[in-house]
């Protein structure tokens, strides 16, 4: 079946195939293995009578984004469960099972909150009986809501500019109002989100029935949840196996963990995301007072209990172990902890440590954060103010709670022997503490921190996870440049690592990182200076720092000798002259699969230096800086073949306007083009690629994304966008400064192939893809 451009096409028409009955199994599988995420549901409404042949095998996610798709598809669900029923009376029990509701095993319904709170969205689930996962997230929506409100507001504030339309800002995820615009934002109030009447969060444990008896996921991304209504909707739920909450509107404490796995005994993998956290320890805790005489009695008492008594003696002293009859045994089951509380968590981090070591003897990963920035409660202030707040915190903190982190993590590490994951981001860690993480000896795999862990760290200070390192996080370093040669020795000397993620470093050089890391296959890259390729002569303007390393009995020897090669190497390289320099590129090749970029400031030059090897390259919330008014050009290499282009919110940015790491302002992008190699280079140009505009060997196809365009070229049927015709886009880019009182920016992207593009979750169709199977 082929959808022309003929937009005349009944939505309710019956499509039948009597072939459809006779294809074999395996032939289903492998039409499906061409699918992509966005094609499900276009699928499943073009094709829902085919249910006896295609639903069991294909239609088993169903993601929703608009009302009105949650509406339409209630519809057709409701109307041939009705014409089923009238039509076979006898065989009722047998239609039932292949019916498209049972068939459908994941639901995923990313939506406004106001949509959320329609009848369509009540009512969808109650047509899956078979439901095993169930996602629901408001927060994207939630975040465009607000960007929309500081466009009116920049609007407002420019009297009418002609360069307020597309305007699109964005501040480190930040909410802020103004005097005017704040007595018309009812749900915005000091840069804070205000209390709110949430029907959902309120009302979460009744506002949808959900099958207890089948569904093992729960994932709910929804802004003001209350914790009461929360664990009543999940006494219902006693299958779970996943559960994701954020955020929590309020304390969440280890009783309330405690109430969660009563509930639900097979949970494996826990998200929370909180408000606030309270220790209830039975050590009572004075509140620290600047000026408050120190009482040596007191300090004497807490040395001699962290001097002479075992990590158990200290830990059962501060944290007084509850009953076993009211310890949940079901709780040894969870595997993957992750706590999110925006407030109280970093003086009192060691109560979780002790919590899941008594809770969680079958743990794999282990999370702690403190005011996560991806939630929708914070954006108050900037990141740099919350580190000073961290630190501050910490500082001011009760003696006792500093010297109780080293034993509770020992008490951890001894009662959680299958840990391979820990996070602690924006927790103040002490050189102490590094330490006894450094030597824990359990087999780490992965291993994430805010902290300036390569300062302290050489290759024989007891770092014995660097065997078993194949995954790094680091963020918010403030130590000099990225490409300085201490941070490289320190990343060559984990010789297993394939995934790493930085955040907030100063101007970082990719192509140093590729030679340093040459096995490195994903790299996440977050709010980041000015990107652009390592040049030679930055490199020999480094200082070298000199250090004769001293080998140590107590590690490995091989594993010296691999880290001492590879440094040895990667100093080579930065020595080499000009003329070798390409020979060395030819020959370090990197495994690079996925780069992601987010909330980065980029040059057009960067993206000539992606490595060959990539396949899917993802930028979301991010700036670009160009060369020429008005115009974007994206050189990727020519022999580079991506699967997958993933780009949303990138905005344009003059080469004048203010660039700082944490802070893009730009023009959203009025017009985009993708430029692929053609494969038939020297055939002429086909019926169905008439859209495409033909260079030699190169054709361009462009998009057009203006707001009030958007919708002629949009087909809701395959969830994608249309290109324009030739003659429109030859319009458009002919006239720099835009017609009327918009200007056009436009976007061109220049790759070897591409198979799969998507912007702002709009999947850029080619000719050949509107046949739908």
């Amino acid at each position: 079946m082929v959808y022309t451009n003929d937009d005349n096409i009944p939505t309710t028409a019956t499509i039948k195939i009597p072939g459809a009955m006779s294809l074999p199994g395996d032939i289903l599988l492998n039409i499906d293995n061409y699918l992509w995420p966005e094609d499900r549901y276009a699928c499943l409404f073009v094709c829902r009578q085919w249910y006896t042949t295609f639903l069991a095998k294909f239609y088993t996610s169903i993601s929703i984004q608009t009302a009105h798709q949650c509406e339409q598809l209630c519809n057709a669900f409701e109307m041939t469960i009705s014409k089923e029923q009238k039509q076979i009376k006898k065989e009722e029990k047998q239609l039932s099972l292949l019916s498209p509701g049972h068939i459908v095993k994941e639901l995923h319904m990313d939506m406004c909150t106001e949509d959320l709170e329609k009848l369509p969205s009540t009512r969808l689930p109650n047509h899956f009986p078979s439901l095993r996962s169930f996602t629901v997230s408001s927060f994207q929506h939630h975040h465009h809501q607000q960007q929309q409100q500081q466009q009116q507001q920049q609007q407002q504030r420019n009297h009418g500019d002609s360069n307020a339309r597309n305007h699109y800002s964005h501040s480190d995820d930040e909410i802020t109002t103004n005097s005017a615009a704040a007595a018309t934002a009812t749900t915005m109030s000091c840069g804070k989100i205000a209390p709110s009447k949430s029907i959902i969060g309120i009302s979460i444990d009744t506002f949808w029935t959900l099958p207890s008896d089948t569904l093992t996921q729960l994932h709910f991304s929804i802004p003001r949840l209350q914790r009461d209504p929360m664990i009543r909707l999940l006494r219902k739920l006693p299958r779970l196996t996943s559960l994701y909450l954020n955020w929590i509107n309020g304390s969440w404490l280890c009783s309330d963990m405690n109430d969660v796995h009563q509930y639900c005994p097979e949970l494996r993998h826990v998200w929370i995301f909180a408000e606030t956290f309270h220790t209830l320890s039975q050590v009572t805790e004075q509140e620290p007072e600047p000026n408050r005489p120190i009482n040596e009695d007191e300090i004497g008492f807490m040395n001699d209990m962290m001097t002479n008594h075992s990590d158990n003696d200290i830990v059962n002293f501060l944290f007084p172990p509850i009953p076993s009859s009211r310890v949940p045994v079901t709780a040894k089951n969870l595997t993957h902890f992750h706590l999110s509380i925006y407030r109280g968590l970093p003086e009192h981090m060691s109560d979780w440590f002790v919590y899941a070591a008594r809770t969680y003897p079958q743990l794999e990963s282990f999370t702690l954060e403190t005011r996560p920035k991806h939630l929708d409660r914070v954006g108050e202030r900037a990141f740099e103010y919350d580190l000073l707040d961290m630190l501050m915190t910490y500082k001011w903190a009760s003696r006792t709670w500093k010297q109780a982190e080293v034993p509770s993590f020992r008490y951890f590490v001894q009662h959680c022997p299958y840990v391979t994951a820990i996070n602690l981001f924006q927790l103040y860690l002490n050189r102490h503490f590094l330490e006894s993480i450094f030597e824990c000896r359990l087999p780490i795999q992965h291993f994430g921190s805010t902290r300036n862990i390569h300062n302290i760290w050489t290759a024989e200070n007891n770092w014995y996870f660097n065997e078993s390192l194949v995954s790094l996080s680091l963020q918010a370093c403030v130590t000099p440049p990225a490409n300085n040669m201490t941070f490289m020795k320190f990343l060559s000397s984990l010789i297993h690592l394939k995934h790493l993620t930085l955040a907030r470093y100063e101007h970082f050089e990719l192509s140093s990182l590729m030679e340093a890391c040459p096995g490195l296959e994903t790299l996440v890259l977050e709010h980041m200076a000015v990107v652009t390729p390592s040049t030679l002569n930055n490199l020999m303007t480094m200082n070298n720092h000199n250090n004769n390393d001293n080998n140590n009995n107590n590690v490995n020897l091989t594993v010296i000798q691999q880290i001492q090669q590879r440094q040895w190497q990667l100093q080579q390289n930065w020595n080499t002259s000009d003329e070798q320099l390409s020979t060395i590129d030819d020959e370090n090749e990197t495994a690079l699969k996925q780069l992601t970029i987010r909330h980065t400031v980029l040059k057009e030059s960067f993206f000539y230096a992606i490595p060959c090897s990539l396949e899917k390259l993802i930028v979301e919330n991010s700036a670009i800086i160009a060369n020429d008014p008005y115009r974007v050009a994206i050189e990727m290499p020519t022999n580079l073949a991506l699967d997958t282009l993933d780009i949303s919110h990138l905005v344009f940015e003059d080469q004048n306007s203010v660039r700082k790491v944490v802070k893009q302002n730009g023009q959203q992008f009025s017009v985009i083009g993708i430029q692929q190699q053609h494969c038939n280079s020297s055939n002429n140009i086909t019926n169905n690629n008439k859209c495409a505009s033909h260079v030699p060997g190169r054709t361009t196809q462009w998009y057009d994304f203006r707001n009030n365009k958007k919708n002629q070229n949009y087909n809701e049927k395959i969830l994608g966008i249309r290109p324009m015709a030739p003659k429109d886009a030859e319009d458009m880019l002919e006239d720099d400064e835009g017609t009327g009182d918009e200007v056009i920016y436009g976007l061109e992207i220049s790759c070897g192939s591409i198979q799969r593009a998507c912007v702002n979750n709009l999947r850029l169709l080619q000719p050949a893809q509107y046949i739908i199977l």
